[in-house]
């Protein structure tokens, strides 16, 4: 349980990462937002929703998705060839 509680308060301030719209911060503050909150996958879930919703681009957000997917698996397959 203690894990669980520690992964979702880890992963709260990457989720309001997403949230930041372009206007609110300086563009390069933005960017490094953007370049962050692009390595986990709630801004492509986000952006694959709002275009599912509102008809726009659903393409590049679900390939987005499936990148960090398969990162995400090599990372994993490598700590545990690592660790085993």
């Amino acid at each position: 349980r203690a894990a669980s509680l520690l992964a979702f308060l880890l992963a709260l301030p990457i989720i309001f990462l997403a949230l930041v719209p372009s206007g609110s911060i300086d563009a390069a503050l933005y960017d490094v937002v953007n370049l962050i909150s692009g390595l986990f996958p709630f801004k492509p879930a986000l952006r694959a929703l709002d275009g599912a919703i509102n008809g726009g681009e659903l393409l590049l957000p679900i390939v987005h998705l499936l990148a960090l997917a398969a990162a995400y698996f090599v990372a994993a397959r490598i700590s545990l060839r690592r660790f085993a």
